[in-house]
């Protein structure tokens, strides 16, 4: 009477009879492996293309961002207290406009990038400069709305506020601000938010609420850059 396998015997048995049958099928779907392996390949090679180009534009959007910055933040002889010396452009104007193709560009052709993202603040604050405040504002909605986690949200958010400073439109900038604040939850720190709701206040003349405001200021953010200008406006 034969011996009863082992249980080694057994599992290496049942591994013969697993690799036998991998082989097997491996054999008779060669085709069709090979397919799928050369598939998998592609598929990888366009994915490193795919990010080898993003990071090729990503470098060429950032250098030309670059340029178009240092020309944005250039002396001009409409820069307050510049020595003559240092004076790169006659005017804003001029350098605007030489900086500007240069930000289109980057909207344009590197749409995706960083870059392009940025180059949209500093063609707002372009339009801002000459007095376009309905194309900065859409630009600045563009790069809030699609960019609410950015580094700079909170300062483009900042800057639509500021651009709705005005007495048209101080009610309705007076009530979103106290919502906000109530919420505790925005973009811009609460000091700045602050300062924003006494001057709008102030533009509607409701002096009481602009002053208990700015007294929030300094009793609450004592340290804030916003509180040498609350304790000015609390001094007069």
């Amino acid at each position: 009477m034969s011996e009863r396998p082992t249980r080694k015997e057994m599992k290496h048995d049942k591994f013969v009879e697993d690799v036998g049958s991998v082989y097997g099928y491996a054999s008779k779907n060669r085709r069709n492996i090979l397919l799928g392996v050369v598939a998998a390949v592609a598929i990888v090679a366009i994915a490193y293309g795919v990010i080898a180009w993003q990071r090729s534009q990503e470098n060429k959007a950032q250098q030309l961002l670059a340029e178009a910055i240092e020309i944005m933040d250039a002396t001009s002889g409409s820069t307050p207290g510049a020595p003559e010396t240092e004076v790169e452009y006659k005017t804003d104007a001029e350098k605007f406009a030489k900086a500007q193709p240069m930000l289109q560009k980057l909207v344009d052709d590197y749409s995706g990038t960083d870059a392009a993202d940025i180059a949209g603040l500093y063609l707002a604050r372009i339009a801002t400069a000459r007095g376009d405040i309905a194309g900065a504002r859409n630009g600045l909605e563009a790069f809030v709305r699609e960019h609410s986690d950015h580094l700079l949200a909170g300062a483009a958010q900042l800057s639509l506020y500021e651009l709705r400073m005005q007495p048209q439109e101080a009610a309705a900038l007076t009530a979103e601000l106290e919502k906000v604040i109530e919420a505790e939850e925005s973009l811009v720190p609460k000091d700045a938010l602050l300062s924003l709701l006494g001057r709008a206040y102030e533009l509607q003349g409701n002096s009481e609420k602009a002053r208990a405001t700015y007294q929030r200021i300094v009793t609450e953010f004592p340290d804030s850059a916003y509180t040498i200008d609350a304790q000015r406006s609390l001094a007069t």
